[in-house]
């Protein structure tokens, strides 16, 4: 791009200095004993002819006189330039993987300069840094940050190991008894958040983590694959649950957000016609 700017310059220069020239030429020739001096004389074709076209004439004569101007061996030069920059790429033992033994490949000779053009890198949030591989980590629900911890969303800096000492007020986020149910996780979170928040019944937090579950349940595209035999493993086992659904998707971390949701309760069974269908705790909705 740099080289092409110059060039055009380059031909700026050019036909400035043809039309000077030119013009330098008929003001040398407003007088009589230059305009046609005795060892030069003009053709009676020359006489008569159109001053218009005897300007474009000599314009022409001094464009092609002056038109060493543009190099036009620059291309070449850097076009060489480019192909012995292209080998120190391949020399570079920074860009040498040893594990395969592989030297970095230049399959044109424009990536030096490209390269060097380079300011910023960028790169999407899944594949290019995760290799497609998502898992969700934590939450901000009602402006509390909540962590995953051994199928249970819990406030962050709350684990669920804690002394019996620290676990005085916690309660159970849906009011449930403890039970026995694979499908049953709850969330723990702290009386001290619970007083900060203030709510003014005890069911807002049921309504407003509920509410959160069911919307990562229902916006998605993540699709079902409900051959999975029983007691295979599905992608959530290691946290308990063991339920014959596996999610599949296009987007990593929908297919994430969905078995996380799972994972404390909120499963997301299917769809039926134009509706999907959800068991929050173990029962059966229809949205």
């Amino acid at each position: 791009r740099s080289m092409n700017s110059f060039l055009i310059i380059y031909l700026i220069i050019l036909l400035f200095e043809a039309i000077l020239s030119t013009i330098l030429k008929y003001a040398w020739q407003a007088e009589e004993k230059w305009d046609e001096p005795w060892y030069n004389e003009k053709t009676e074709h020359e006489r008569n002819s159109s001053k218009i076209l005897r300007f474009i004439s000599d314009f022409l004569a001094f464009l092609v006189l002056y038109n060493f101007i543009i190099p036009i061996s620059l291309y070449v030069t850097v076009e060489m330039q480019k192909f012995l920059g292209s080998f120190f790429i391949g020399w570079d033992l920074d860009l040498y993987h040893e594990e395969t033994n592989q030297r970095a490949q230049v399959n044109t000779s424009d990536l030096n300069e490209e390269l060097g053009q380079v300011e910023y890198v960028f790169t999407d949030k899944t594949g290019t840094l995760t290799e497609n591989e998502m898992q969700f980590r934590e939450c901000s629900i009602n402006g509390i940050k909540y962590q995953e911890v051994n199928g249970k969303l819990t406030p962050e800096g709350f684990s669920e190991d804690s002394p019996d000492g620290n676990r005085h007020g916690l309660v159970r986020l849906f009011g449930f008894p403890t039970i026995s149910h694979p499908t049953l996780k709850m969330f723990y979170f702290r009386d001290s958040i619970k007083k900060k928040t203030q709510p003014k019944h005890k069911s807002e937090f049921l309504n407003k983590e509920e509410l959160f579950l069911k919307a990562v349940c229902l916006c998605h595209t993540v699709q079902i694959n409900a051959d999975q035999t029983d007691g295979a493993d599905g992608p959530w086992h290691a946290n308990g649950l063991t339920s014959p659904l596996e999610y599949y998707a296009s987007s990593p971390d929908e297919k994430a957000l969905v078995e996380a949701a799972s994972r404390v309760g909120v499963v997301f069974t299917g769809i039926s016609g134009d509706s999907m269908e959800v068991k929050s705790l173990g029962k059966p909705e229809r949205y």
